[in-house]
């Protein structure tokens, strides 16, 4: 029967008798096209009227042939899925055994616009009401324009999958198969998945449940690992061979081009029947015609070449100063998508690099902004890549450098002498490549440039330009090095000859390897001016500080790689602007603790009883018994008031030796002042500083025999006495009194 638009129907099933009826009842109703059960809709005449192919390739006469042409298909033209005749998705498990997933709660935001769409999915085919003994959840995804889409969370059925190993095409090559085309077209398909039908006996796989109804999905889900692979299959099978000589398709968008007009109608209308004849249905409003530039995957494909989005130059001008790991991550992410088109990309990524790195701190600083700064201006002045023209010899120029390799990619008109950049490529060296001869480095980046672009210029006439002399020897030259005869033999592959450019002249390929980028490949410890040393933390951070009896830095180096001092060391960190109780002169505060229970030692100590004097820092150490209030008295009556001097008031915690009604009667006795810390809050008494550094220091010498602390008392005082205290600065060497109030203090 022939329609409305001219187009041929074919009726299924519709016997001769009732031939008039069915007649009849079409007429009803403008109808394109009734196969199987699926309905297209006619597109709007305003439609294909806007449809305009480029005024600058077509005439009026062959605007008005083109839209005659999209009137001819008008039955391909749907905002409704159709469906791939001949092809059917199976899929196949390892396991099947039936699982139960129980959903995701849907918000009551978008209830009704689920509801909505899984109405439309009903009407459409896609999904029909069923029971099976396999569910998987329902997940709602929010799109850019605020609507929803409904997806099949099938993590739990692609665990059990039999995969597919098919991909799409890579991009970069694809964006490389466009040479001495002026016409082009872009196509883009309905709902792509949804017009793949599943084999019925599998469909049982795909339920899941909504509002107490369960579904099964009829046609192919945007979730199955093997969607992808299953699509591509069925529209290769559809297309053929013979469409795909003009057709580039990457999943569900198929480019068109042609190299002239004329030639380009004759395309479209061979691919319009193909799709016809196949029922598969295209969005008329997201695809355009004969455009001499057109957006492809992210690029902008021109008669003479391919260029950046602007969008994306747009959206990496505007991206903010990153935070934190992942922001910087997802900038690094935007930015490589285009590095083809950055000479030097890199190299100006490098500062940024090592904060993404597996125990690096976030350390944002001027060196990291001007980075950042610098890439979004490169990419503000980011080159067009031209097409590769077959005929023309193929020329690879490297550079190296101490910080990096780079490449540039490019033909030469055989006549004319004229250039064509066609890619750059650039890294930074890693680790051990630093290390590398000049003569390693050059050859390190050939191999790089010939493995990046492996499929152009592989079986092409190739010519490796680079500024080292000694490469142009390479298939001479006697083979000393493994790692030379490695990278000899895979170059070896190849037909190429070198040819020798002077540095000054190589200016393309040294931009790519010797951008240069302050500080980025420094020392990895900078040095220091001036008589103080300069250390560095763990976090790398620069502080300077006397240390404590520090001859020089190699003593201090010494020590730091002690193996016995790593492992009986405690960590420190410098404290904030606390201060403890001020002491004003000798012998003003005494501060007391006891360490203890110890190893018993000689004569049966088992405490230690610590003095610190909190004006000059002075320690005296006491080996105890039993930690008593009568012990503790007894030392200092006998030894340390007689020798050094009363103090005015004692410091110490809450302990019951400091508690007793001895202790106070005796301290009042003697007219001396009793002061305790705070409850639970030890730290307010000087002595627990100094009680670590004995602990660290008979950890150190009595780790082999750990009775002998006792008699390591005196040598313990010595050390800690001829220290060099950072808030005091001097020692609290006992050679004068410490009751003398004329003491003045030992100057460093």
């Amino acid at each position: 029967i022939k329609s409305s638009s001219d187009s041929w129907v074919r009726l299924k099933g519709v016997q001769s008798v009732k031939f008039k009826s069915a007649v009849s009842e079409l007429t009803a109703i403008i109808v394109n096209e009734i196969v199987e059960g699926i309905y297209s809709e006619e597109p709007k005449e305003e439609e294909i009227t806007r449809s305009k192919p480029s005024a600058q390739l077509f005439s009026e006469q062959q605007k008005q042939k083109f839209q005659d042409l999209l009137r001819r298909y008008s039955m391909i033209w749907s905002e409704k899925p159709g469906l791939m005749k001949g092809y059917e998705h199976e899929i196949k498990l390892r396991d099947y055994s039936p699982f139960y997933l129980k959903s995701y709660p849907i918000p009551n935001a978008y209830k009704a616009e689920v509801e909505k769409q899984l109405q439309e999915m009903v009407d459409c085919g896609v999904v029909s009401p069923g029971t099976t003994e396999y569910v998987s959840l329902l997940v709602m995804v929010k799109k850019k324009d605020n609507s929803v889409r409904i997806c099949l969370d099938a993590r739990f059925l692609n665990s059990r999958m039999v995969q597919e190993h098919i991909t799409p095409p890579n991009p970069e090559q694809l964006l490389m198969n466009f040479s001495d085309h002026k016409c082009m077209s872009l196509i883009d398909l309905t709902s792509s998945y949804w017009q793949i039908q599943i084999k019925e006996s599998d469909r049982k796989y795909t339920r899941f449940s909504y509002n107490n109804q369960t579904y099964v999905f009829n046609r192919l889900p945007f979730c199955l690992s093997t969607s992808v692979a299953s699509f591509i299959r069925g529209l290769n099978q559809v297309l053929g061979s013979d469409i795909l000589q003009f057709v580039t398709a990457y999943v569900d968008d198929m480019l068109i081009i042609s190299e002239d007009s004329d030639m380009h109608f004759i395309h479209l209308e061979r691919l319009f029947c193909r799709l016809q004849e196949a029922g598969i249905t295209v969005k008329l409003k997201k695809s355009k015609f004969s455009c001499s530039e057109i957006e492809f995957l992210g690029h902008i494909i021109k008669p003479n070449g391919v260029s950046m989005d602007p969008k994306r130059i747009e959206a990496i001008k505007d991206f903010p100063t990153p935070r934190n790991p992942r922001h910087l991550k997802a900038f690094l992410g935007l930015c490589g998508y285009g590095r083809r088109f950055c000479a030097n990309l890199e190299n100006l990524t490098e500062p940024l690099v090592p904060l993404l790195r597996k125990g690096h701190s976030w350390s944002w600083g001027p060196q990291q902004l001007k980075a950042f700064e610098d890439v979004k201006e490169a990419f503000l002045e980011v080159t067009m890549l031209c097409h590769p023209n077959p005929d023309w010899p193929y020329i690879i120029q490297t550079d190296s450098s101490d910080y990096g390799i780079g490449a540039c990619l490019f033909q030469r008109h055989p006549s004319t002498k004229e250039e064509k950049v066609l890619a750059f490529c650039s890294r930074i060296l890693h680790g051990p490549e630093r290390n590398y001869t000049i003569t390693v480095k050059a050859l390190l980046s050939v191999r790089y440039a010939l493995q990046t672009w492996r499929v152009m210029v592989l079986g092409q006439d190739l010519t490796i330009i680079t500024d080292h002399k000694s490469l142009t020897f390479l298939k001479k030259c006697k083979l000393l090095s493994a790692r030379l005869a490695r990278w000899i033999l895979y170059i070896q592959e190849y037909d190429f000859k070198i040819e020798h450019c002077r540095g000054v002249n190589n200016e393309t390929a040294d931009i790519l390897s010797r951008y240069p980028v302050k500080g980025s490949t420094g020392e990895d410890f900078p040095r220091s001016s001036g008589s103080i040393e300069t250390y560095v933390t763990k976090i790398g951070a620069e502080f300077k500080e006397v240390r404590k009896r520090l001859q020089n830095i190699r003593e201090e180096q010494l020590r730091a790689a002690c193996d016995l001092c790593q492992k009986t060391k405690i960590p420190r960190a410098i404290e904030g602007k606390m201060h403890h109780v001020i002491s004003e002169r000798p012998n003003d505060i005494l501060c007391l603790d006891l360490m203890g229970p110890l190893p018993v030692s000689r004569g049966g100590a088992t405490q230690l009883l610590v003095t610190v004097d909190a004006f000059r820092k002075f320690v005296k150490l006491y080996p105890l018994r039993r930690a008593t209030t009568k012990a503790i008295l007894n030392k200092l009556r006998n030894d340390y008031f007689p020798n050094y001097g009363t103090p005015q008031k004692i410091l110490s915690d809450n302990g019951t030796q400091f508690r007793s009604q001895t202790w106070i009667s005796v301290l009042e006795s003697a007219n001396i002042k009793h002061i305790c810390t705070c409850v639970y809050h030890p730290q307010g008494n000087m002595t627990e500083r100094v009680n670590r550094e004995i602990g660290r220091i008979l950890r150190a010498f009595c780790h082999t025999k750990h009775t002998k602390w006792a008699t390591m008392t005196a040598q313990v005082e010595v050390w800690l006495n001829q220290a060099v205290h950072k808030n005091a600065e001097y020692a609290s060497i006992k050679k004068q009194p410490l009751f003398d109030s004329k003491y003045v203090p030992f100057c460093k």
